[in-house]
């Protein structure tokens, strides 16, 4: 029998976040003659969101601009990925031999942004 897709997510988060009994509220019948709208809950709920968060958006590959905003060796372009939905600072920068690469734009040291 194949999982639903929320399923497969709800199944891999963290047993305090699946106290709202998400799998029943989740199920879609795969016949289309029994299958009924998804419950309210999965707009309205914050435990929802966060889960979704965690579980959709952070580990899928995100767009993040074209490479002409690091357009030569040497340049940095700082930002946020997903601004007001994941808020991570990220800092795109092209290296000496011509890569593009993506890091983390937080020193670990002192908790301060790399670069503005």
């Amino acid at each position: 029998m194949q999982k639903s897709f929320f399923s497969v997510i709800f199944s891999s988060l963290p047993h305090s976040l699946t106290f709202l009994t998400f799998p029943p509220m989740l199920h879609v019948d795969p016949n289309i003659a029994r299958a009924k709208t998804i419950d309210k809950q999965v707009y309205t709920s914050l435990v929802f969101w966060e889960g979704s968060k965690e579980k959709i958006f952070a580990p899928s590959w995100q767009f993040v601009g074209h490479i002409g905003l690091v357009p030569e060796i040497g340049c940095v372009w700082p930002f946020t990925m997903l601004d007001g939905l994941l808020n991570e600072p990220l800092l795109l920068s092209r290296s000496e031999n011509n890569q593009i690469h993506c890091l983390s734009n937080v020193c670990t040291h002192r908790g301060n942004l790399l670069a503005y």
